[in-house]
């Protein structure tokens, strides 16, 4: 027997903030062209591939690829505080996931069993805010703005040349 596997684990915190209490700007010397941009962005790219290929009177060879995501990704105005700007006043948090899982495996052998699977969790989690009794004051414009895209493929296959086999794939998002 033949056994191929890869395993992916990707944990990450991403903050940008004006935290409680702070007063920003309050001043106002800046000047006309004066902006305040509060921002944070993650980007995962995983790929993970897992392949067997056993050969033999009687072969096994599962396939697997495991991939974990786990991002959170935060900008924000902090309790009680305080921001000015004479333009714009941004908050802004990005977060990007592109995951690619390959798992085969084939079995050539009297008899024979083959199977792959990938398998992927995400957990992406992306925030823009300004807290409780915050206080945002733009000339411009005020922006608060999250936005999370993902991208998942998945391939899985399995093959088995025997007399007597089988063979099965699964992808499991």
């Amino acid at each position: 027997a033949q056994l191929s596997g890869s395993a992916q684990v990707v944990r990450n915190r991403t903050s940008a903030f004006v935290g409680e209490g702070v007063a920003v700007n309050e001043d106002a010397l800046g000047g006309a062209a004066q902006s305040v941009l509060v921002a944070a962005g993650t980007e995962t790219a995983l790929m993970g591939i897992a392949g067997t290929a056993p050969i033999g009177a009687a072969a096994a060879g599962p396939a697997a690829n495991l991939g974990f995501i786990d991002n959170e990704t935060q900008a924000f105005i902090g309790e009680s505080a305080r921001v000015h700007a004479s333009r714009d006043v941004q908050v802004l948090a990005s977060g990007a996931e592109d995951v690619l899982g390959v798992a085969g495996s084939g079995s050539a052998a009297i008899a024979g069993l083959a199977g792959s699977a990938p398998v992927v969790s995400i957990n992406a989690l992306t925030y823009a805010f300004a807290d409780d009794d915050s206080v945002v004051d733009a000339g411009g414009n005020a922006v608060i703005r999250a936005i999370d895209g993902t991208d998942t493929d998945l391939i899985a296959g399995s093959a088995g040349f025997s007399a007597r086999g089988a063979g099965a794939s699964l992808g499991v998002t």
